[in-house]
């Protein structure tokens, strides 16, 4: 079995949005079924000094980790990209694995660099991950960086059964290092008989070259300079052998993995005290108490439900326990906001005290979107998006009750900022109908109504949504939003002028639709509006014009008009 391969490097910097160009222009070289590796920290970017981490922007790295996840699965790639990563106010070095058919692996660098302790937290395994390619299943190891030096997690990996060790590096400014790092690879693969793929930073003073060795150790491939560049090659996995390691003497030394008794041991020992230090951190944040930093709140309670879950586990230990009575302390001071401020403004509403454009004026205070920004990138989401769930939608969300069909997508919220751009861009007028496909729990439906007061429709194959949809929509009292539930290849849209779509369906389901759209816009003109993915396939239609000029990607809202003479 052969496995083609995309070996690259560039210039990592700490800008996420010059590392992702980088990232997509190499990609561009790449073919369907490669497995295609980028350095350590290529999205987040890295740096010793650990610092610009306090400064990055979660919500873009978060929208930038989507499009490469999104982007092997349009190339049908599997590609290996490092980042760091936070979840729960604890950092991560990671590496994603994201696969052809949407899925994403992800492994945690386990052994951290000097710089990274303390500031970083390490990952607890070393798991083998199982890509499915079009001759057979691939199982491939992960390290990092500086997990190079550390020969007994290669032979673990080797044992667990990987094929191809996979290196993420990001190691310069000492060319010295060079020939010994270039030996440890050429070590590891040949001494455990695998192939390995190392990609580290281009830079003028590489520690270490981006190569590929083969099981033999012989260097089929290597980069040592400082531009972008990629090698293609194929692995022949035939060659994969465990001779070496069946010739071990286990009975004279082997390698052990603690028990999950003795692993939640060492690992308390190294957490506690930056849990202390970290609740410490968070409740002398002024931020967490003005009211309108509801981010900052819910990242907050997500990392005080973590203690707890740990509490419930161990709920004798008294360290933890004082940590958790501490924690709870917080909870119920970030919780009484956040229910003083949703039930002001629940209670305003239903009392009819706003009118469209003051309401407008209040929530413009918990957007970075102006109308003058129009066109630009949403990534992901903000305050807005906090308070209109927490007023609008705070019932838990129903599962869902049908299975999906096949081009139906997972429910996803549309960012708060898109639906304000399109109120903007659009221009309703009295005389509007929109219609909302795929309008899940209701949030654009919402907005445009209480925002616009034209009527609304949402389109939802989930019964149980559509029913959430209107049990809200009755208890606030809202005029003129309904909800269809149906499958949209099904709906009559003959009374619809505004259209609005993110990411509700593809394939033959999106083209049923596209239909019946074109057939009502013989009848009169339509606006689409469009967010995510799905722009793309819409901006080939040659019945729609786009009105907006700025370049269609997955993360600007894209309006288009109906260009078909009515009658005809």
């Amino acid at each position: 079995m052969n496995l083609p391969v995309l070996l690259t490097q560039f210039p990592v910097s700490l800008s996420i949005s010059s590392n992702l160009k980088n990232i997509l222009r190499l990609l561009a070289q790449a073919e369907r079924g490669d497995l295609v590796l980028f350095p350590e920290g290529a999205l987040s970017g890295y740096d010793p000094d650990l610092s610009f981490l306090q400064t990055l922007d979660l919500d873009e790295l978060a929208e930038a980790l989507e499009q490469l996840r999104t982007q092997a699965s349009r190339q049908g790639i599997h590609l290996w990209v490092g980042s760091y990563i936070r979840e729960q106010r604890l950092w991560f070095n990671a590496a994603f694995g994201f696969t052809p058919n949407g899925g994403a692996h992800q492994y945690r660098k386990i052994n951290l660099a000097t710089a990274e302790r303390g500031v970083i937290t390490p990952g607890s395994g070393l798991p083998v991950f199982e890509l499915e390619t079009s001759a057979g299943t691939v199982k491939v190891g992960v390290q990092i960086c500086r997990e190079i030096r550390y020969p007994e997690q290669w032979g673990w990996l080797a044992r667990q059964g990987a094929q191809v060790f996979l290196h993420l590096n990001n190691a310069t400014d000492n060319e010295r290092q060079l020939p010994v790092w270039r030996s440890h690879l050429v070590s590891h693969a040949a001494s455990n008989q695998r192939y390995l793929l190392s990609s580290n930073k281009a830079a003028a003073q590489q520690n270490c070259p981006s190569m590929a060795v083969s099981p033999e150790g012989w260097v089929l491939a290597e980069i040592v300079s400082d531009q972008s560049a990629a090698r293609r090659l194929e692995l022949d996995l035939s060659k994969v052998s465990n001779w070496y390691l069946d010739g071990a003497r286990p009975d004279v030394v082997s390698i052990e993995v603690p028990t999950n008794k003795e692993r939640r041991k060492i690992l308390r020992s190294m957490q506690m005290g930056k849990l202390g230090r970290d609740l410490d951190d968070l409740r002398a944040n002024p931020d967490l108490y003005e009211e309108s930093n509801l981010n900052a709140r819910t990242e907050a309670l997500e990392f005080i439900r973590m203690i707890e879950e740990m509490y419930l586990l161990r709920p004798r230990d008294q360290d933890l326990q004082e940590l958790y009575n501490q924690a709870q302390i917080t909870r119920r001071r970030l919780e009484g906001i956040n229910t003083r401020l949703f039930a002001q403004l629940q209670g305003k509403l239903q009392m009819g005290q706003f009118t469209p454009a003051q309401l407008r004026a209040h929530f413009d205070a918990y957007t970075d979107y102006r109308p003058e920004s129009a066109g630009g990138p949403h990534y992901g989401y903000e305050n807005l998006d906090g308070l209109v769930s927490g007023v609008f939608f705070s019932r838990p969300a129903p599962d869902e009750t049908l299975e999906r069909q096949p081009g139906m997508v997972r429910y996803q919220p549309t960012p708060a900022s898109v639906i304000l751009e399109l109120i903007d861009r659009v221009g309703f007028n009295p005389q509007d109908v929109f219609v909302d496909l795929g309008s899940g729990l209701g949030h654009v439906l919402v907005l445009v109504g209480l925002l616009t007061g034209v009527r609304c429709v949402g389109i939802e194959y989930q019964p149980s949504y559509a029913a959430y949809t209107q049990e809200m929509v009755s208890e606030f009292g809202l005029k003129g939003i309904t909800v269809v539930n149906g499958d949209a290849r099904d709906i009559d849209y003959s009374q619809g002028t505004v259209f609005f779509m993110f990411n509700p369906f593809g394939g033959r389901i999106f083209d049923a639709v596209m239909d019946k759209l074109q057939a009502r816009a013989r009848t009169r003109q339509i606006t689409l509006g469009s967010y995510g993915s799905c722009s793309e396939p819409i901006a080939t239609l040659p019945w729609l014009s786009i009105q907006n000029t700025e370049t269609i990607d997955d993360f600007r809202l894209a309006i288009f008009r109906s260009t078909v003479h009515p009658g005809a």
